[in-house]
């Protein structure tokens, strides 16, 4: 019988979730893709219409915290 909390049906939601995941991460904008000021805004919108904005489906941080000393020494001012 399947029921709600049946381990079949929740072997189905875990598998579901990481085919959904692994979508998500195939999508995902790469590292050093350019992307124009509206995608750069639609992007932060969207991520912020989320429910959990400060970390991706993995756990990662989405978000950091600079000072802007910190700034100044990864772009070589000051």
């Amino acid at each position: 019988e399947l029921t709600h909390g049946s381990d079949l049906v929740r072997a189905a939601r875990n598998q579901h979730e990481r085919i959904a995941s692994t979508f998500a991460c195939k999508s995902a904008i790469k590292a050093g893709q350019k992307l124009s000021e509206s995608e750069m805004q639609e992007l932060f919108d969207q991520l912020f219409a989320t429910e959990l904005p400060h970390h991706d489906v993995h756990g990662r941080p989405t978000i950091v915290r600079l000072s802007k000393g910190e700034l100044e020494r990864k772009f070589g001012r000051k």
